[in-house]
């Protein structure tokens, strides 16, 4: 096999790999977040937050890696041939890290897109939640008839009053 598509083959190993890292650290990140907003947690909030991102952001370079090797091994429209069609045309030993590589991360891709799809409903949950508490609090608090039954402010009837400026 020429040099070039065994590093390719190595380096689509690698990013096969590296992705599966970073997905799980993504699923930690998950589950940071999911514990954060259990506790009621800003700070926790937050710092899961960034490290959700980071991961999405190693997942990004992880697959521009991939994408790469893929090209390298297969050409500029190689993006979507599956894996297991790229490994089948490499050696025995790299054929099996790809495919082992690409195996492990498989689960791992379809778990952060389930417990991604879960958290996402769970915050807009918790968002309507919230924007509930907050009109009851405005209903409440709204001894003037500002806010409606909504909790916005809504126009109410119009005053007449009038003062005296001459005397």
């Amino acid at each position: 096999m020429h040099e070039s598509r065994m590093n390719a083959a190595a380096d689509l190993e690698a990013s096969l790999r590296a992705l599966a890292d970073a997905h799980a650290a993504l699923l930690d990140a998950i589950e940071a977040q999911r514990e954060a907003a259990r506790r009621a947690d800003p700070k926790a909030v937050e710092s899961a937050t960034r490290a959700h991102l980071a991961a999405l952001a190693w997942i990004e370079e992880a697959d521009a890696a991939r994408r790469e090797a893929v090209e390298r091994l297969a050409g500029p429209d190689a993006a979507s041939i599956p894996i297991a069609t790229l490994a089948a045309g490499l050696p025995a030993p790299t054929r099996d890290a790809v495919e082992r590589a690409a195996a492990a991360l498989r689960p791992l891709v379809e778990r952060a897109r389930r417990e991604r799809a879960h958290l996402r409903e769970a915050y807009a949950s918790l968002v309507t939640h919230m924007d509930g508490l907050i009109r009851q609090v405005h209903r409440r608090l709204s001894h003037a008839g500002t806010y409606g039954r909504a909790g916005r402010v809504e126009a109410g009837r119009a005053v007449v009053s009038g003062v005296d400026v001459v005397s």
